[in-house]
C-alpha cells in the first residue's frame, strides 16, 4: 500500500487521509488523512492555556515594499516579503483533478489547488510542519481540559467578491462537509465535535456542539478532551465556502468555487486541459500574491514534463520527479538546478499479516528486519529516501527516540530464525508493478536468500493490490505512509492501534493502545512525544513489519522561481513566490 507523495497529497501526494494505498492509482483523502494527529502548535496553544495569536520567529513577521507592493506583517509560514508583482507560472500534471470543491477534492492536482490557491482555513501549518498557527482565525482558545475551544475569526477575511466571511459561514461549510448527501471524504474528521456524527448519519440537521457567540466567534464543544482539534482546523475542508455560490451552482460548484485564498479559479477548459487561477485582489493577507496567475496544464507524461521544464515551457512538475525519472535526474548533473529535495514525514515498510504463518512468531519478524541491507536498497531509490529501521519517520519535530534502529546483521537474523525453528522460511511478498517497488522486491529477495529465506514476489495491478490488502488476503505487502500532520499519532492511530483504519496487519498490543490514548490526551508536546517514543519502542520490538526507509519528496521546479518554498503537507507556496525576469 502506498501513499503517493503529496497531497494529500503520497507519488507526490501531499497530503491525503488515513488508510495506506497501493503504489499508484487514485487515492482518496479519507485514505490519507484518517489518523488525526497532534500538531505542535495545538500543543503550544493548549500548553499556554490561551490564544495562539503569537507566531513563532520562523513565521513571516516583516513588512516589505517593492514599488507599490507592501506585504502585511504576521503572515504564517516562510518569509513573504520582497517580491515583484506580475507574471504567471505553469504547473504540469499528468491528469485532471477530481474536484476543486474543498469538501470533495482529494487527488494531487485538486489538493494542490485547494490548499495553495482557493482556501484559507482557520489555522495553517508551517512549511516544515510547525504549528498550526492562526490564519483566517485570529485566535483559538481551549478550556482547562481541551474539551471546549473558542474560535475568534479574523476581521478582514472575505470571499473573492468582497463579502466578509462570518462565523455563520463556517457553520454552514462544516455542515456541508457532514451532509450525507454530499458524501465528503472529510466528514469523519469533524467527528470530535459533539453532534457531528449524528449529522453524518442523517439523524440531525444541526451540530449541537457548535454555538455562535457573536458574528465572529464560535464555541466548539467536543465529545471529550482533545488537544488535536487545531490540526483539523488547519485542513482546507475547514475553510469557509460561499453558501450563495453552492446553492446557485449545485453539482457544478467545483468549477465555480468562490475563493478565500490567494487565487481565484478564473477559467477551466476540459478540452484544452487547462485551468487558470488568477490573483485574488481581495485576499486578506495584504500584498500577496505576487503572481498574476497560476496555470494548471495536464495530459503529459512524466518524461515530457521533465523536457518541458528544461525548455522553460512549464515552471513546476506538480507530482514531483517520480521514481521512473530519478535515475536519469541523478545521472545528469545539468538537471540538478531543477531539483529540490524535501524531507517528508513518511516511511516505507513491508507489512506482515500477523494472522498468517510464519509471521505469528516475533522472532521471525525481527530476523527479517536484521536481514535487510537498507543501504543497498536505498541506492536504487536514487535520493527518494534514507535507510530507516524504525516504524515512525525520521525528522519528527521535538521527538526524542528511545528505540534502537534495526541495521544489517545477517548473523543475528540467522540465529533468530534458528531459534524460531524457521531455518528454511518461505513467504510471498505482494507489490504493485510501479517503480521502484519491483526493484526493491528483487533486491530484498536476494538479501533474504542469503539468510535462508525464500521470498517469492507477486506483482499485481493496483486494483488487485487494493483488494488483497483491504481484505487482508496477503502475507506481506509493500507500504508507503505519508503523514499529513507533524506527529507520530498520524501513523500510530491508523496503522498500529488495535482496529486502526489502516491496520491491515492484524497488529494488536494493549500497551501500545494505552500509550496512544495517553499521547492523544497529553497536556503538552513533550509529554505526548514521550508516550509516542515508548509506543515506537514496543512496536519496533514486536516488528509487525520490515522497516525500510524514511522518504523524501523530489520536486521539479524552474530555477527562475524566487522565494520558492514547499510545505510538506500542502505543497508549493504559490502566494509568496515570484518569477525572475
Amino acid at each position: 500500500m502506498h501513499f503517493p507523495r503529496r497531497p494529500a497529497l503520497g507519488d507526490r501526494d501531499p497530503r491525503q487521509p488515513g488508510q495506506p494505498r497501493p503504489a499508484s492509482g487514485a487515492l482518496s483523502r479519507r485514505e490519507l488523512l484518517r489518523g488525526a494527529g497532534l500538531g505542535l502548535g495545538a500543543l503550544y496553544v493548549a500548553g499556554c492555556g490561551g490564544t495562539s495569536q503569537k507566531l513563532p520567529s520562523s513565521s513571516s513577521q516583516t513588512s516589505a515594499a517593492l514599488g507599490s507592493v507592501t506585504v502585511a506583517p504576521g503572515i504564517p509560514g516562510p518569509p513573504a516579503g520582497g517580491g515583484r508583482r506580475g507574471g504567471s507560472i505553469v504547473v504540469a500534471w499528468e491528469a485532471a483533478g477530481n474536484s476543486f470543491d474543498p469538501a470533495l477534492g482529494y487527488d494531487l492536482p485538486s489538493w494542490d489547488s485547494i490548499c495553495n490557491c482557493t482556501t484559507a482555513p482557520p489555522m495553517v501549518f508551517g512549511a516544515d510542519g510547525q504549528g498550526p498557527f492562526p490564519n483566517a482565525a485570529a485566535s483559538l482558545t481551549p478550556n482547562h481540559d481541551h474539551s471546549v475551544w473558542t474560535i475568534r475569526f479574523r476581521d478582514g477575511v472575505t470571499f473573492q467578491n468582497g463579502r466578509p466571511v462570518k462565523a455563520e459561514d463556517y457553520v454552514y461549510s462544516w455542515l456541508r462537509v457532514l451532509d450525507p448527501k454530499l458524501a465528503s471524504w472529510a466528514s469523519s474528521y469533524l467527528d470530535p465535535i459533539d453532534g457531528a456524527a449524528e449529522v453524518t448519519a442523517g439523524k440531525a440537521r444541526t451540530i449541537r456542539g457548535i454555538r455562535q457567540l457573536d458574528p465572529m466567534t464560535l464555541r466548539i464543544q467536543l465529545t471529550g478532551p482533545d488537544i488535536t482539534f487545531p490540526n483539523i482546523l488547519a485542513e482546507p475542508y475547514m475553510a469557509a465556502v460561499a453558501r450563495e455560490a453552492v446553492e446557485r451552482w449545485g453539482a457544478a460548484f467545483a468549477r465555480h468555487v468562490v475563493s478565500t485564498g490567494p487565487f481565484t479559479l478564473s477559467s477551466y477548459d476540459a478540452v484544452g486541459q487547462t485551468a487558470t487561477f488568477s490573483r485574488n485582489r481581495n485576499y486578506f493577507w495584504t500584498g500577496l500574491p505576487y503572481l498574476d496567475a497560476v496555470i494548471y496544464r495536464w495530459g503529459s507524461d512524466a518524461q515530457t514534463e521533465l523536457l518541458q521544464l528544461q525548455k522553460g515551457d512549464i515552471d513546476s512538475i506538480g507530482p514531483g520527479i517520480g521514481p521512473t525519472l530519478l535515475p536519469q535526474v541523478s545521472a545528469e548533473p545539468a538537471l540538478a538546478r531543477y531539483v529540490v529535495k524535501v524531507p517528508e514525514l513518511a516511511v516505507r515498510w513491508i507489512g506482515f499479516n500477523l494472522h498468517q504463518p510464519p509471521f505469528h512468531d516475533p522472532r521471525v519478524r525481527q530476523a527479517l528486519n536484521w536481514a535487510a541491507d537498507r543501504e543497498q536498497i536505498s541506492r536504487i531509490s536514487y535520493g527518494a529516501g534514507v535507510p530507516w529501521g524504525l516504524p515512525f519517520p525520521d525528522g519528527l519535530p521535538d521527538y526524542t527516540r528511545i528505540a534502537p534502529q534495526y541495521t544489517y546483521a545477517p548473523e543475528r537474523a540467522r540465529s533468530l530464525l534458528s531459534a524460531a525453528g524457521a531455518d528454511r522460511l518461505s513467504f510471498t511478498l505482494t507489490t504493485s508493478s510501479d517503480d521502484p517497488y519491483p526493484s526493491i522486491a528483487q533486491v530484498l529477495q536476494q538479501q533474504l536468500q542469503a539468510v535462508g529465506v525464500d521470498m517469492s514476489i507477486d506483482t499485481v495491478s493496483d486494483n488487485a493490490y487494493n483488494i488483497a490488502t483491504e481484505k487482508k488476503n496477503f502475507a506481506a505487502a509493500v507500504v508507503d505512509w505519508y503523514q499529513v500532520q507533524p506527529t507520530a499519532l498520524d501513523i500510530l492511530d491508523s496503522n498500529y492501534v488495535t482496529g486502526g483504519s489502516a491496520n491491515y496487519w492484524n497488529y494488536s498490543n494493549p500497551k501500545v493502545d494505552a500509550l496512544a490514548a495517553r499521547a492523544l490526551a497529553a497536556a503538552n508536546a513533550t509529554q505526548s512525544n514521550e508516550y509516542l517514543a515508548r509506543a515506537e519502542q514496543l512496536i519496533a520490538q514486536d516488528a509487525p513489519g520490515l522497516f525500510l526507509a524514511s522518504l523524501d519528496f523530489v520536486d521539479g521546479r524552474n530555477p527562475a522561481l524566487e522565494n520558492f518554498h514547499y510545505n510538506i503537507f500542502y505543497g508549493t507556496y504559490y502566494d509568496r513566490l515570484w518569477k525572475r525576469a
